[in-house]
């Protein structure tokens, strides 16, 4: 097959259907974009790890060769595969210490296959092994895999430890401390806390070829029918079947829901209701599941509430298993995450902490920000390091993070806010007006999913009696909780009421 100029090359890749095609031409077109994608993915490859410039010719050529060489061939057996994984190539003389650590990952739609193997000074290995993980970018999903290689190395005590990376921005990145990706801030920072504590650790970067024994495994893992299947995320259930399947099981781990809403909507309802089932068996394990750290930063916590919950709630539950502590300030929150991370690693020795509420994340920074360009930056820094250690939290104890957030009143023209949409709907009303979640948009890139609470006034009738009401006419408060995103919920929303037994969905 011949081509006047590039153009017509990919017209004809776009629709090769559209001129008659013979069986054998058919054949050609599948070796070439078999070779073209190969090369395509090399490239890139190369690119990413080594820090090489594509260059045009020599993609061209290389596919030129591959069509040539193209020829059936039988895929390796798994003994073969087997062998391969622990094939080390190349490997850097100079930094081959006593125990060596060789990390890589594979990128497979949403998730990240990390892959880690273990040599000792002799090239004998010492452990292999391999993880999913969720991974927005290549570069998170190596992160994670140097990350792991650092834990293994705390974890056993390994001394004199070397750890090897064929991802150059992860090596680059870390040596000079700072993050290639903002997404993966809080991980990178996690790491670099992880290798403050290795001092007697050195890592490197090295190219792909002598990275092979880690690069096959994860390749391999990869390819395992076994990390196909998703990933089990546990959900702390509401109690009430109606909202159960509304949110498909109940408020998931290992992520932060914000609850949006204004006050008297019903957020501190949720969050006591939720901090009660938290203590529920989990179906597939037969145990309790877990008590709550409850953060309230504004009024008093409501004790009397929590305890009408638990003598009156059909979910019961213990007041004792509910952990409150106060926050004032953005900053005080902020320096005591180390002290919440020692709390949830000394409950692992009782009862273990499976959700953790604040309440509420606005209050922290109503008035101690003016609204000009150097406060406006620093919060939008808080932002970052607080929602960063809560998810860090929330993935390392395997947690449920819930924070509720207040609303302000819109005050923009008619259409989206700011030229955006507010997740799943383009406007939000509650009590008859038009309003926004409060911190703005920076903050609403901190949080994995947002719920909204409203609470409308809908006129039923008139009063028979009308001497007390100021119109009368009679009235009942609706109010409803709508998914604005959130990755494993579609858009939908639900009616539900609060009664003195706690918060329930209702079917109309």
């Amino acid at each position: 097959m011949a081509f006047d100029d590039n153009l017509d090359l990919v017209k004809w890749l776009v629709n090769p259907w559209g001129t008659p095609l013979s069986g054998s031409d058919i054949a050609k077109f599948s070796t070439y974009a078999i070779s073209l994608c190969f090369v395509m993915w090399r490239a890139r490859n190369s690119a990413f790890h080594e820090g090489h410039s594509p260059v045009v010719p020599k993609i061209q050529h290389d596919i030129s060769l591959m069509v040539a060489d193209c020829s059936v061939f039988e895929p390796p057996s798994l003994e073969q595969q087997g062998q391969a994984l622990l094939q080390v190539e190349d490997i850097w003389g100079g930094h081959w210490t006593d125990v060596n650590v060789f990390v890589d990952a594979a990128i497979r739609g949403d998730f990240g296959i990390i892959a880690i193997l273990v040599l000792d000074r002799s090239g004998v290995m010492i452990e292999a092994a391999t993880a999913k993980r969720k991974a927005s970018s290549p570069f998170a999903a190596e992160l994670e895999a140097f990350h792991w290689g650092c834990c293994r190395i705390l974890q056993s005590g390994w001394h004199n430890a070397s750890l090897f990376s064929d991802c150059q921005q992860v090596v680059k990145g870390l040596a000079a401390g700072f993050s290639p990706e903002w997404r993966a801030r809080a991980l990178f920072d996690d790491t670099l806390n992880l290798l403050n504590q290795m001092p007697s650790c050195h890592y490197h970067w090295i190219p792909r070829r002598s990275n092979s024994g880690a690069h096959n495994l994860a390749a391999w893992a990869a390819s395992c029918s076994s990390f196909n299947l998703s990933i089990t995320t546990h959900k702390i259930p509401l109690g009430c079947p109606i909202f159960d399947t509304f949110l498909r099981g109940g408020i998931p781990c290992n992520s932060i829901t914000e609850l949006v809403a204004e006050s008297g909507c019903g957020k501190t309802q949720f969050c006591l209701q939720l901090a009660l089932s938290a203590q529920l068996p989990l179906n597939h394990h037969g145990r309790l599941s877990g008590s709550s750290l409850y953060i309230h930063t504004e009024f008093p916590f409501p004790f009397r509430r929590l305890q009408q919950l638990c003598l009156d709630s059909p979910i019961g539950g213990n007041s004792d298993n509910i952990f409150v502590h106060a926050a004032h300030s953005a900053e005080q929150l902020l320096d005591e995450m180390p002290k919440i991370e020692s709390f949830l690693v000394d409950s692992q020795s009782r009862l273990p902490i499976r959700l953790i509420v604040v309440d509420s994340i606005a209050a922290l920074f109503r008035s101690e920000f003016d609204n000009t360009p150097s406060d406006l930056k620093q919060r939008s820094s808080l932002f970052f390091k607080i929602s960063g250690q809560l998810k860090l939290l929330a993935k390392r104890f395997n947690v449920a993070v819930v924070v509720t957030n207040q609303v302000v009143d819109f005050m923009g023209e008619s259409g989206s806010l700011n030229g955006l949409r507010i997740g799943n709907l383009g406007s939000l009303y509650s009590s008859g007006r038009r309003v926004c979640p409060a911190l703005g948009i920076a903050w609403a890139n901190c949080v994995n999913s947002r719920l909204f609470l409203s609470r409308n006034e809908e006129v039923i009738g008139a009063e028979i009696s009308s001497e007390n009401a100021g119109d009368g006419l009679c009235r009942r408060t609706r109010r409803r909780l709508y998914v604005l995103f959130a990755p494993h919920l579609p858009e939908s929303s639900t009616e539900f009421v609060i009664r003195r037994e706690g918060v329930f969905g209702v079917n109309r």
